[in-house]
């Protein structure tokens, strides 16, 4: 194998501890025709990977099983390592439905592979089921699962294409074929007498203790715990405050491998406050393991100061609206912020608004800002009074949010104490906030005279709305409680308005506080050609040319005492006497949109 061929595969490989400590088992049974295996067994067994029997036995001749192989290949990668405890937890989450049905003590570990995408939901009853867990693991597959621990899955995508140079090659199954020939061309697992790999031949727990030294020797892997403290994305950089108490920040290229929840990433789907696992190899930047936050407790309340006791320190939150407090106990790794920037508890003031997320009982997420805040220059978009009352508006920076409003807030519109109720929709305001509650609202309405005819009302105990026409534009309004209306200059309700009333009134923002409504229209006359007679309904329509050109079709009503003429005939006729193409001439009123004729005199006939 060259030697970019071996770089490249170095560099694919996943986590993986770097040292092993010096010997300090021993087993009765590694005896000395043990001895190409005696280093890996007790390098491996003083790390924890692989563990000897209560009578101090190792037996290094015994066969291993599918379901011990997913445990050792599993710690190989991480499993039992501390620092990795946050990435255990979320790929048993993840993992635990296709689980759920094999009865295994290996979960954990089949988990985590999976995590690591070694393992896939479908190879669990190769590995896991009743009837496979105790078969013992074949060469090709112990080949198979090397090679996917080292990344064989990304380099096999580019390089497809591989023969095997086993003389017994063509034995090899074909889907394990490529992950044969990556394990074999690492030095990882090798071939036996005769130039043979055979592929069926059971693994021995010698044979296993030498192939997971092997993969120890070929990575130089570091794992560091901690927390997402700060992203810039503009810059690329991800800074972590790690277990330990330090911190770092890294640029993160194409080159480092960014996961969420063992998913690929990127960085801008990445939180302050998420917990990471950050990978190094050979002191370089390899990934970023990056878990939403789970599993967790979230406190608002009101920083009441911090205390210290032999280098751990406190702080005392109380609920909003309450004076009594509770201590809770900073991380080692907690992520402080003040007003939206990286900050620390020299930053906080008794009174502040605090937010804090607790791990384990734990803050490892404390972030701050004033009691009061306000927000100018707003755009009333709503209020719900369903059940507790909010507002929404639209900044300045054209975001829509929603507030909650006290239930002792003073409400002021156009400098006059008002009511909630008489804030309107397109009101400017000023909100005053207190613990994120509105505790102070100041509106400005602008108001305009302005005219129309009714298309529409809807009804409503809270906010009665009508749309109006004006022109060619037709526009929804709210109607204030207290509106001022007028129909036909007499004192009337919303209830007596209908569709097609001409209406003039006036505004404030979007509210209409003054109606003078006119129930009629004065006469109107027509004349066009018949295009429809329905005697049944009393109804033809006509088509006729408007002052602006337009071709216009109308829907006439004749009432019975309508009076119907000829033109060269003054007997009077009835609607029956009417047929399309007829052209006439029709005079009447129009009311809610209807148009009523009085008279209507035939002009010409089809004749």
């Amino acid at each position: 194998m060259n030697k970019r061929f071996l770089s490249f595969m170095t560099a694919a490989a996943l986590s993986l501890s770097a040292l092993l400590p010096a010997s300090a088992i021993t087993f009765s049974d590694v005896t000395s025709n043990y001895d190409w295996a005696e280093e890996a067994i007790y390098d491996l067994a003083d790390a924890g990977i692989i563990k000897g029997y209560p009578e101090g036995t190792f037996m290094p001749g015994k066969n291993i099983t599918k379901e011990e192989a997913v445990t050792l290949f599993a710690r190989t990668l991480g499993s039992s390592d501390e620092d990795n405890e946050v990435i255990l937890n979320v790929a048993s989450t993840n993992a635990k439905s296709a689980l759920a049905k094999f009865d295994t003590y290996a979960k954990d570990q089949a988990a985590y592979l999976m995590y690591k995408n070694v393992l896939s939901a479908d190879d669990l009853s190769t590995y896991l089921s009743s009837s496979n867990k105790s078969k013992t693991l074949k060469r090709y597959e112990a080949a198979t699962l090397i090679a996917k621990c080292l990344g064989g899955d990304v380099w096999l995508k580019s390089n497809p294409d591989v023969t095997l140079s086993f003389a017994d090659s063509d034995t090899v199954p074909s889907s394990a074929v490529g992950y044969v020939y990556y394990a074999s061309e690492l030095g990882i697992i090798k071939g036996m007498e005769g130039n043979k790999f055979e592929p069926s031949g059971d693994v021995t727990r010698a044979q296993i203790a030498t192939m997971i030294k092997r993969i120890f020797d070929l990575m130089s892997f570091e794992y560091m715990p901690g927390t997402i403290s700060d992203i810039d994305e503009d810059l690329g950089i991800l800074s972590v405050k790690y277990t330990n108490g330090e911190s770092d920040g890294y640029n993160i290229n194409k080159s480092v491998a960014v996961m969420l929840d063992g998913a690929k990433s990127q960085l801008s789907l990445l939180d302050i406050g998420m917990e990471v696992v950050v990978t190094f190899s050979d002191g370089n930047l390899y990934s970023i393991d990056a878990v939403s936050v789970s599993s967790t407790e979230e406190i608002v309340g009101v920083y009441r100061g911090k205390t210290s006791d032999n280098s751990v320190t406190y702080v005392k939150i109380s609920p909003i609206g309450s004076s009594d407090s509770k201590t809770y106990e900073l991380a080692e790794n907690v992520v402080i912020s003040y007003n939206g920037k990286s900050g620390s508890l020299g930053s906080f003031v008794i009174g502040n608004q605090v937010n804090a997320t607790l791990k384990f009982g734990k803050v490892t997420l404390l972030s701050a800002k004033p009691k009061a805040e306000n927000v100018s220059g707003a755009i009333v978009k709503s209020i719900d009074v369903s059940d507790d009352v909010y507002i929404t508006v639209t900044t300045n920076d054209n975001e829509e949010v929603s507030y909650p409003v006290s239930s002792s807030a003073k409400v002021k519109r156009n400098n006059v104490s008002v009511t909630l109720s008489e804030i309107a929709v397109g009101d400017m305001v000023n909100l005053a906030l207190e613990y994120d509650k509105v505790s102070e609202i100041n509106a400005t309405g602008k108001s305009k005279s302005l005219s129309g005819t009714v298309e529409g009302i809807t009804i409503s105990s809270t906010a009665p709305t009508i749309s109006i026409k004006s022109g060619s534009d037709t526009k929804q309004y709210t109607v204030a409680r207290d509106a001022v209306i007028l129909l036909d200059g007499k004192e009337a309700s919303i209830y007596d308005l209908r569709i097609g009333y001409t209406l003039s009134f006036k505004t404030t923002s979007s509210q209409i506080t003054d109606i003078d409504a006119t129930s009629t229209s004065a006469a109107m006359l027509l004349s066009g050609e018949i295009t429809l007679v329905n005697s049944a309904y009393g109804m033809v329509k006509i088509e006729y040319v408007d002052n602006a050109g337009n071709l216009i079709e109308k829907q006439i009503f004749v009432k019975d005492n309508a009076k119907i003429v000829d033109s060269n005939n003054p007997k009077v006729k009835s609607i029956s006497n009417l047929e399309v193409g007829m052209n006439i001439a029709v005079t009447g009123t129009e009311t809610l949109g209807i148009y009523e004729a009085t008279t209507v005199m035939v002009l010409s006939t089809n004749e």
